[in-house]
């Protein structure tokens, strides 16, 4: 693990949606921030999203009536190197807890899923 993420937890997801997994990575053993592992639309990877706040902005540029929200970040990697290491090591904590493979499972005969350890807590 890195010099400043001393901890991860991980829930994979039960299910075919886009989210795989949600969980939380402490910092520095002084902070825990949640983040939700996003399968990408075309199917090459991941990504992790990580808390933002939904607002609307009203500004001279907005007409009345636009009902668009922006979204802005509340946690954010401070440089490219910390996404990456951070990135890396959610996907392999991701690897660790569903063996590699899908997340889910359904098994012919019982009908019970496997490959998820808890839902996710958000």
């Amino acid at each position: 693990m890195s010099t400043f993420i001393t901890g991860i937890r991980i829930w994979p997801n039960e299910g075919d949606g886009p989210v795989v997994a949600g969980g939380s990575v402490t910092i520095a053993d002084a902070v825990a921030v949640r983040y939700r592992l996003i399968r990408k639309k075309d199917g090459s990877g991941y990504f992790i999203a990580l808390p933002q706040s939904q607002n609307r902005k009203f500004d001279d540029t907005q007409a009345e009536g636009d009902t668009n929200r922006r979204y802005f970040d509340e946690v954010w990697p401070t440089s490219k190197e910390v996404r990456v290491e951070l990135q890396q090591a959610v996907e392999a904590a991701y690897n660790e807890a569903t063996g590699g493979t899908t997340v889910a499972t359904t098994t012919e005969t019982t009908g019970a899923v496997t490959g998820g350890t808890a839902p996710i807590p958000f």
